[in-house]
């Protein structure tokens, strides 16, 4: 892959890694972050972007930075990644519960929110919800190698719905 793909590719890792030592820190101190905090966070652990990054190696063609950097793009990316993350929440919830101190979105929008964990998965849900359904008015329409990264973002998604669905993991 050309310079400017492994460049994306070890940004990727290193938000990834920064966010994974944020959260290990946090957990340490007790420290639960609030839901805008969580949400930042998130978008580091989920390792999304790295993933998105991938799609190009796994195409065997990098994307051009005009397109990787188009707002557009970006934005699609954070939406997809907040998709797989928050799907991911509502699967781990007990779990999550009992090991993660705080790292949720719905023990995050519990905890800011005074609700209960029922009312907040059903907050969660909603929002989940109501982004999936906007994700096709917010796809822009670019053509060429945009497509194909988005269709790996969207891939993303559903392979973490299949995955988590599928696994043993959130049995």
């Amino acid at each position: 892959m050309p310079a400017r793909w492994r460049a994306r590719f070890v940004s990727a890792v290193e938000h990834h890694l920064r966010g994974v030592v944020v959260e290990a820190r946090n957990k340490a101190a007790g420290y639960r972050p609030g839901i805008a905090e969580y949400i930042r966070l998130r978008r580091a652990t989920s390792a999304a972007y790295v993933a998105h990054a991938l799609v190009d190696f796994a195409a065997g063609v990098s994307v051009p930075d005009s397109v990787w950097r188009h707002p557009a793009i970006r934005a699609y990316s954070t939406v997809g990644n907040d998709l797989l993350s928050w799907f991911n929440d509502l699967l781990s919830l007990d779990r999550d519960a009992a090991t993660s101190g705080g790292h949720n979105l719905v023990l995050a929008v519990a905890t800011e929110s005074g609700m209960t964990l029922d009312v907040a998965a059903e907050r969660v849900r909603d929002l989940w919800q109501e982004t999936m359904s906007r994700l096709p008015s917010l796809r822009p329409a670019l053509g060429g190698p945009a497509d194909r990264y988005l269709d790996g973002v969207d891939w993303a998604i559903r392979g973490t719905i299949d995955w988590s669905l599928e696994s043993a993991r959130y049995r």
